[in-house]
């Protein structure tokens, strides 16, 4: 799988065993194992529980969270815009 791009509005995203499950309106909408991802891309008005970060984390698969207000300098640091 490699590269998931998740840009949906008014989500939240937790674990669900050995996959990240997403809600909307307290509803599941759907899953993704975990085992085959190598990089998360989350951009905009996202709810994210730290275990899903923390299986990310495990499994080394980079994370990347985007917020449209958010801007990286030179130095890698975050600063809001």
């Amino acid at each position: 799988m490699g590269t998931v791009f998740i840009d949906q509005k008014e989500i939240k995203i937790k674990t669900d065993g050995n996959s990240i499950a997403f809600y909307s309106k307290g509803k599941k909408t759907g899953s993704l194992p975990i085992a085959p991802l190598k990089r998360v891309i989350i951009v905009g008005n996202v709810n994210i529980e730290t275990s899903v970060i923390h299986k990310l984390i495990k499994k080394r698969c980079y994370s990347y969270i985007f917020h449209w207000q958010a801007k990286i300098h030179r130095n890698n640091l975050w600063t809001n815009a």
